[in-house]
């Protein structure tokens, strides 16, 4: 798939291999070089169970159900995904030769059916709990079949056999003081397998459908060693490794294990990188952008280490967002002066309900039902002015 370069200004900075915006400030449009191409564009950035808010926005506006098109059927030829938002736009993509409302609608269906929890396996479709006692006292599954809890369990101590074995002989060998050997021994993540969402990538998204998609894919992750962003697109995420691509997109840091990929492993990229850079380097003229926001929990209680760092994660993608925006921003200011298209940016923020629970973890199905109604209402009020869109109004 070619990569198209179309900007005149850039939002993206100094480091973007594209005309910065420095060097065209002042000049003329017949100096500079051509503006955005037209593409639509929608990015998708959901944690988690927090995504499922981004199935209602996704399905009111392919519906036409939204003031931000006109209440017209929104029709884009680009979808950008980070984090769970990437299964979200994989999934829409896989499923586009379908048509648009077939699509979503599949897409609601695996989350209602497949992602959300269910007393028929242990957890839900994304992730479960190594060693989980419980599972072997689930009565539901152990009917199904009898067997897999036990395969399960006795899988699981041989992964914290080896992987205790691994940290151990670390610990030995490491020359760091020891108290920085004993805070770097325990690691949350070997506790979750997201084994479940594997198998389920293999049944919900093809890869052949993948490949021959109308529908261009771009998925953001971030290489752990190297930081730096690494995007996926239709054919990279329809062949062999496809797969752990997509598991390593929605590796949350210090909660889900990274996945390995081509010597490198890779972790959820909302954190790192600008989730608006892959549209707007092919020349989107027109954003629709999901940022879900989590209800404030007003508890007392302390917070876990865990919790910590998801939300010192979330305010970085807040904070690498709200700078790809000012950039945006920025580009339409000039853009203004000299008489020229701006790019358009709706936002859309669906209010995810918390609670006691670390909410990227939260599949249960009372919470996605709420969250994709929510998303649904969010976009069929949308309000440009309330929402702060960029860019709207002006030709």
């Amino acid at each position: 798939m070619t990569r198209k370069r179309s900007l005149g200004y850039n939002p993206l900075g100094e480091e973007s291999s594209d005309t910065t915006l420095k060097e065209l400030v002042g000049k003329s449009s017949a100096e500079a070089a051509d503006g955005p191409t037209g593409t639509v564009a929608i990015v998708l950035g959901g944690r988690g169970g927090e995504a499922a808010g981004e199935v209602g926005v996704l399905e009111a506006l392919l519906a036409g159900r939204s003031p931000a098109t006109g209440k017209a059927p929104l029709r884009p030829s680009l979808v950008v995904g980070s984090s769970f938002g990437s299964f979200n736009a994989a999934l829409l993509a896989a499923r586009w030769r379908h048509g648009p409302s077939q699509a979503v609608g599949e897409l609601e269906s695996v989350w209602r059916e497949r992602l959300a929890d269910s007393r028929e396996r242990p957890g839900n479709g994304v992730f479960r709990f190594r060693g989980d006692p419980l599972d072997l006292m689930n009565p539901e599954r152990l009917l199904r079949r009898p067997v897999a809890p036990v395969v399960d369990f006795a899988a699981d101590g041989a992964f914290f056999a080896r992987d205790w074995l691994s940290r151990g002989l670390d610990f030995v060998r490491s020359s760091a003081s020891l108290p920085h050997r004993f805070f770097s021994l325990p690691d949350l993540a070997s506790l979750v397998s997201t084994e479940p969402f594997a198998s389920l990538l293999k049944d919900t998204v093809g890869r052949d459908e993948l490949a021959a998609s109308a529908l261009e894919l771009v998925v953001v992750a971030t290489g752990w060693e190297s930081g730096r962003s690494r995007l996926f697109q239709n054919a990279e995420l329809a062949a062999t490794e496809g797969y752990s691509r997509l598991r390593g997109a929605i590796a949350l840091p210090g909660i889900f294990p990274a996945v390995k990929v081509d010597g490198e492993r890779l972790l959820d990229g909302s954190a790192s990188a600008d989730p608006l850079a892959p549209a707007l380097e092919r020349g989107a003229a027109e954003l629709h952008v999901v940022e879900t926001k989590l209800e404030a929990e007003g508890s007392e209680r302390e917070c876990s280490t865990v919790e910590v760092l998801e939300q010192s994660s979330r305010r970085q993608a807040r904070s690498v967002l709200e700078g790809s925006l000012a950039g945006v921003d920025h580009w339409n200011q000039v853009a203004a002066r000299e008489r020229r298209p701006p790019i358009v940016v709706h936002r859309y923020h669906p209010v995810v309900e918390s609670n006691d629970t670390l909410s990227v973890l939260d599949f249960s199905p009372d919470r996605i039902d709420d969250a994709i109604e929510e998303g649904r209402r969010v976009a069929a009020e949308h309000d440009c002015h309330r929402a702060r869109c960029l860019g709207v109004g002006r030709t």
